[in-house]
C-alpha cells in the first residue's frame, strides 16, 4: 500500500493533526506501509526532505501569515514550540494580521490555506506517478487538502481517496473557516462533492456523524467514526523544581478561539473568589501551557489581579508534558461552544486520570459526554452565568489527591488501535 498524505501544516509545526497522524505514519512503517507526506512550505525547510523514513514534500503555504513570515525571515509563528508565553502584543504584528483580516480572510475560498491550492494539485499530480501511489488520504480542516484530493481522485479514479474530518467545514460557522455571509452555500455545495467523490470519509465523534449524515443522507454508507488518538511516547524524567508543592497546582494544555473556546468566564470566576475567598484562592495556583493568541492574551491582561495566581509556560514539544503533568493535582478542560468538535486531548486526561475541572458551555458539550464515567469530574456550567455557585462547587472540589497514569483506560485509543481502524477501511 503506497499512501500519499496531504496535511498542512506538517511537523515541525505541532497541531493537533500532527500530533494523531505522526503516530500513524509510525506504525504504518512498521508493518510495511509506504507513506509520503505533500504539505505546504516552512521557513528554512527545503521542497523535499526524508524525516524518519517518510519522504516529505512542501509546496506553496499554508496561511498568507505564513507567505509573510518566509519572505520576510520571521520565526515567530503559531503552532511553533517556544510560542509564546504571555506577552504585550506586537504592534507591528498585529497590523499585519489587521490588514490580512480586512483584506483577505473576508474574501478567500474555500479557507486561509487556498495558496496551497494550485501548487498542491500540481505536484500531487506528479508524486500519484512518481511513487505509484495507491491511496491518498486528506486531512481537514483546511478544507484546501480535501479539494486537492478530491482533483487527484478525479484524474485517477482507481485511487482510494479517505476524507479524514478532524474538524467539519460546511457546518463550521462559528469556528472561523471563511466567510459564511457569502459562501456559507457554495460551502455546503463543494463539500457535498467531496463527499460524492470520496471512498470513505471519517469524523471524531458522535455529533458531528449526526450532523453530517443529516447533510449529505445518501452518502451515510460511506462515513465512520474513529475517536482521537494518544500516543505514549516516553518524555525525559525531570523535575521541576519552580513548582510550589504545597499549592493545589491545577493546568490546561491548550488554545484558546474566538467563539468556540474562552478563558473569559472562567478568569471571572477567579476574580469573585479573590475577592470574596482571597486566602482560599491563595491555596491554588493556576498553570495555562499553551499559545495565548490575539483572542485569548487581551482576556488575560483584563485580569491582571490574577497575575500572582497564574503562569503561562508557552507551547511545548509534546515529549514536555508528562513531566509537568506529575507535578499538578488537577487539570482543566474548556469545552467548546460548538457540539461537533471534539478536543483531541480528551483521551490524554483519560490517561492522565487527575481529577478534572470541565468548563461547559452548552448543554451538549462534546468534552462531557465523551469523558462521563471514565474519571472523576467537576462540571462547571458556565452558560449560566452563575459565578458564586460555580465558585462554591469549585471551592468544595480542589483539594490534592493521589492518582496514577491510566494506560489500560486509553487502550483504544492508541496508534496501533487508531491505525488499524483506517487501515481496516482502505482495504
Amino acid at each position: 500500500m503506497n499512501i500519499l498524505l496531504i496535511i498542512t501544516p506538517y511537523s515541525p509545526a505541532q497541531t493537533p493533526n500532527t500530533l494523531r497522524w505522526i503516530p500513524i505514519i509510525k506504525h504504518w512503517q512498521t508493518v510495511g506501509y509506504s507513506v509520503t507526506v505533500l504539505t505546504t512550505k516552512w521557513r528554512n525547510s527545503v521542497e523535499f526532505e526524508e524525516l524518519d523514513g517518510v519522504d516529505i514534500y512542501r509546496t506553496g503555504y499554508n496561511t498568507l501569515l505564513d507567505w509573510f513570515y518566509n519572505k520576510f525571515s520571521i520565526s515567530n509563528r503559531r503552532n511553533k514550540v517556544g510560542n509564546n508565553k504571555l506577552k504585550k502584543p506586537n504592534i507591528f504584528k498585529r497590523g499585519i494580521e489587521k490588514l490580512v483580516d480586512v483584506f483577505w480572510r473576508k474574501r478567500y475560498w474555500p479557507d486561509g490555506s487556498v495558496l496551497f491550492l494550485k501548487p498542491g494539485k500540481k505536484l500531487g499530480d506528479k508524486l500519484i506517478t512518481a511513487k505509484k501511489i495507491t491511496h491518498v488520504i486528506s486531512v481537514g480542516l483546511p478544507f484546501t487538502n480535501h479539494l486537492i484530493c478530491k482533483s487527484l481522485k478525479v484524474k485517477n479514479p482507481k485511487l482510494f481517496w479517505l476524507m479524514d474530518i478532524q474538524d467539519p467545514f460546511s457546518f463550521s460557522d462559528q469556528f472561523w473557516v471563511n466567510n459564511f455571509d457569502k459562501y456559507a452555500i457554495k460551502n455546503i455545495e463543494e463539500e457535498g462533492k467531496c463527499f460524492e467523490t470520496a471512498d470513505k470519509i471519517t469524523v471524531t465523534n458522535d455529533q458531528a456523524y449526526n450532523l453530517y449524515t443529516d447533510l449529505f443522507e445518501m452518502q451515510k454508507e460511506k462515513l465512520f467514526v474513529i475517536p482521537p488518538l494518544i500516543s505514549l511516547q516516553e518524555s525525559t524524567p525531570k523535575t521541576h523544581k519552580h513548582y510550589d508543592e504545597s499549592k493545589i497546582n491545577i493546568a490546561y494544555f491548550g488554545s484558546f478561539y474566538e467563539k468556540v473556546r474562552s478563558p473569559f468566564r472562567f478568569l471571572m470566576m477567579l476574580d469573585f473568589i479573590l475577592k470574596k475567598h482571597p486566602q482560599k484562592l491563595a491555596n491554588a495556583h493556576f498553570h495555562f501551557f499553551g499559545e495565548q493568541n490575539k483572542f485569548s492574551a487581551p482576556i488575560f491582561h483584563m485580569f491582571k489581579q490574577l497575575v500572582p495566581y497564574i503562569t503561562h509556560h508557552g507551547y511545548l514539544r509534546r515529549l514536555e508534558l508528562s513531566s509537568h503533568v506529575k507535578h499538578m493535582d488537577m487539570l482543566l478542560n474548556f469545552g467548546n461552544q460548538t457540539n461537533y468538535h471534539l478536543p483531541s486531548k480528551v483521551v490524554e486526561y483519560i490517561y492522565f486520570n487527575k481529577p478534572l475541572i470541565n468548563i461547559v458551555t452548552i448543554e451538549d458539550d462534546s468534552s462531557y459526554e465523551f469523558l462521563k464515567g471514565k474519571l472523576e469530574i467537576l462540571n462547571l456550567k458556565m452558560s449560566k452565568i452563575d459565578v458564586e455557585k460555580n465558585a462554591e462547587l469549585f471551592l468544595d472540589f480542589i483539594e490534592k489527591r493521589d492518582s496514577e497514569f491510566n494506560i489500560k483506560g486509553v487502550q483504544p485509543f492508541l496508534p496501533k488501535s487508531i491505525s488499524k481502524q483506517y487501515k481496516d477501511l482502505m482495504v
